[in-house]
């Protein structure tokens, strides 16, 4: 029964010192990841479609005064951000990195936070404020107008209507799938 017994404690013991070498191994490659990597959020950027039928502007819905440059074209894209998102966070990061000169008033964001005072501030720290914006508390407007609940969400609006909503994780990639979007709406509104 003893020699049974300290096999099993010698079993046991290699299982232990193979579980901190698999520790210590992955420690190495997230170290590795994070020297080499740069930023997580932009190294596989995407735009992916959303399929939610109930994403569309409602009759009665009105657009708030801060968006009226944006809304009062015939094509904008319209970003949705929370405050309490980290990936939203990595896109307001990317969006106050000069995007305000680079969309030419084709883009307006709305910050859906639980006090105005939070969303200012996530105006403030992220150097929003030269882009068109709404802050959105408890994201009521962005419920009742748009039907939206989630984010970061880009919405492509042509002619008046939602052509479509992408969650995303890089503005580079959503400003082209936009571009892609109205050339495809021109391109298709000229075909006889």
């Amino acid at each position: 029964m003893l020699l049974v017994f300290g096999f099993g404690l010698l079993f046991l013991a290699a299982m232990v010192a193979l579980l901190f070498a698999m520790c210590a191994e992955l420690a190495s490659r997230i170290s590795a990841a994070e020297a080499g990597g740069g930023k997580a959020s932009v190294e596989d950027p995407y735009a992916r479609p959303v399929d939610r039928p109930g994403v569309f502007l409602r009759p009665d819905m009105s657009w708030p005064p801060s968006l009226a440059s944006v809304s009062s074209r015939a094509s904008f894209l319209l970003v949705v951000l929370s405050t309490s998102c980290t990936s939203c966070r990595d896109v307001a990061r990317q969006l106050g990195d000069g995007w305000a000169d680079r969309v030419h008033g084709g883009l307006g964001v709305v910050i859906s936070t639980p006090s105005a005072s939070t969303g200012e501030r996530f105006v403030t720290d992220f150097h929003l404020d030269a882009l068109p914006y709404l802050i959105d508390e408890d994201g009521d407007w962005t419920m009742t107008s748009l039907g939206l609940s989630l984010s970061p969400v880009g919405v492509v609006i042509h002619g008046k209507e939602i052509h479509q909503t992408y969650v995303f994780n890089s503005v580079e990639t959503l400003w082209h799938t936009f571009l892609e979007d109205l050339a495809g709406q021109l391109t298709h509104a000229s075909t006889p």
